[in-house]
């Protein structure tokens, strides 16, 4: 190799080391009592949309037809406020060459319409306690109330530290039309019931 050749980093490399940069990134903010680390509020939202639009460049949907696999990838929000906000700021992106299209979902039906779904933990938000997740094959799941994978959840977005964290529960990963990138399982946390 020559010196005057630059080195090649592969997208998809590329891609993972800045989702790991916008997890470790969060910059922390000393609490007003005490030495707690805590994350701006007001950046959160922003961070966990944009993990959740990173962590789709390292997810197939397998037994795709040719024209499906042209079609918008259907972003599903159950909830509103800040995040969802958010999300809708991603919309027309691109992943994988398919464009992004965020929707709010406000039934089970839609839900099940959806390539992911990301569910806000709110107190009242009927649809979300409604949701099975067990029962939404195909559909990848993103949440942020602490007990999402234990509920049927497949990616548990939560702060530890002052860092965002996701956790991928494997054991709803099972779905054969879902593939999700070793790399992306090597730098999440596991959880296996």
């Amino acid at each position: 190799m020559s010196l005057g050749r630059a080195t090649r980093i592969p997208a998809r490399g590329l891609a993972l080391g800045l989702l790991l940069c916008l997890c470790a990134i969060v910059t922390p903010s000393r609490a007003a009592e005490g030495d707690n680390v805590t994350i701006g509020s007001s950046h959160l939202p922003d961070l966990k949309a944009a993990v959740v639009v990173r962590v789709l460049n390292f997810v197939e949907w397998r037994g795709q037809t040719d024209t499906e696999a042209g079609l918008p990838l259907r972003l599903g929000v159950v909830g509103e406020g800040r995040i969802a906000e958010a999300l809708f700021d991603h919309d027309g992106k691109s992943v994988n060459g398919r464009p992004l299209e965020i929707v709010a979902v406000t039934s089970v039906n839609e839900a099940a319409r959806c390539h992911v779904l990301y569910v806000k933990e709110d107190e009242g938000n009927v649809l979300a306690e409604e949701l099975e997740m067990d029962s939404l094959p195909g559909v990848l799941t993103f949440g942020d109330s602490p007990t999402f994978n234990a509920d049927g959840g497949i990616i548990q977005l939560s702060l530890e530290r002052g860092k965002l964290v996701f956790t991928i529960s494997t054991r709803h990963l099972k779905d054969e039309t879902l593939f999700m990138s070793s790399r992306l399982l090597s730098v999440a946390k596991i959880y296996d019931d």
